[in-house]
């Protein structure tokens, strides 16, 4: 079994374990070959991971201070 992890609309990471050492294993690969790179094995579409992003919204709790007290 493997996981698809989509990087793009057209391309994604599969990620598996592996069956002799148990670790993971991680290979890119286009979703037009996807069907021809997995033959054989359960593939499954989790949601993706949630990322750090930028945001326009300012953080209102953060008090900065420059250290220049004569302003």
């Amino acid at each position: 079994m493997v996981d698809f992890l989509p990087d793009t609309p057209t391309s994604g990471t599969l990620r598996g374990m592996c069956p002799d050492c148990h670790r993971l294993m991680h290979r890119k690969v286009n979703r037009t070959s996807l069907d021809k790179v997995t033959a054989g094995l359960d593939v499954a579409f989790p949601n993706g991971e949630q990322r750090i992003s930028d945001t326009a919204d300012p953080l209102v709790n953060v008090h900065f201070e420059t250290g220049d007290k004569a302003r």
